[in-house]
Parts: C-alpha cells; structure tokens; sequence
C-alpha cells in the first residue's frame, strides 16, 4: 500500500510541476497560484521544491485555474466560509466533487424565493 501511495503522490507532484512551468510562462506568481487553489504560497513553494505533497484535488483546481485563466483573472473569495469550502472541494477526487456540486445546486435551486446575495467578485491585482 505504500508503494502505492507514494507513486500517487509522486504522479501528483510531478503534474504540479508541469503545470507550475505552464503558470510562470504566462506570468503567474507563486502567489497567485495560492490564491487558485486556495493554499498559501509558503505551501505552494514547498510543493514546487519537493517538502510536501499535494493532492489530487489541488492538482486539479491548479490545472483548471492555469489552464483557463490569466493570473488577474483568479477570483478572490467573498468570504473565509467560502473560502473554506472551496478549499474542501478541491481536496475531494473529481467525480465525489462533480456529485457533490450537483447536489449544492439542487438544494439552492430549492429554495428560490429566497432573497439572494448580489455577486461581488473581486479581482486580484492586475496584470502587467
């Protein structure tokens, strides 16, 4: 099993790689690939060097945010309850995530006349 398990970890850690080269040719800094996928950049740098592992999860918000997005164009949070469950998506594999979402939305789609929050995204700093 520990085989196993680390060969994933390795598989993972090697992707981020790929994707870490991909972020800073279009410019991204370590900073703005926390801010993807909700991590601080001591953590991302510690991923990029080898000290720690990342999941799957990370690996794959990582690669949605940097392959569709411009650094500026990574959304901050509103809040840190949002912030936390985004967080806990991306730690689920993708298909639990997919069921998940769905099931979120069936149940905000229950309750439509509840008044709803404007939608106020704000924006990294610009980029250059």
């Amino acid at each position: 099993m520990q085989e196993k398990s680390s060969t994933i970890e390795e598989k993972n850690r090697r992707r981020f790689l790929e994707l870490w080269a991909i972020a800073e040719e279009r410019g991204w800094t370590k900073a703005d690939v926390a801010r993807a996928i909700f991590k601080s950049p001591a953590l991302v740098t510690m991923i990029i060097k080898g000290r720690t592992d990342t999941s799957e999860g990370t690996v794959a918000l990582f690669e949605q945010a940097v392959l569709s997005q411009k650094p500026a164009e990574v959304a901050y949070p509103e809040s840190k309850d949002t912030a936390l469950l985004l967080h806990d998506l991306a730690e689920l594999d993708h298909d639990t995530r997919t069921h998940v979402i769905a099931a979120v939305r069936q149940m905000v789609a229950v309750y439509p006349k509840m008044p709803r929050r404007k939608r106020n995204v704000s924006k990294g700093p610009k980029a250059q």
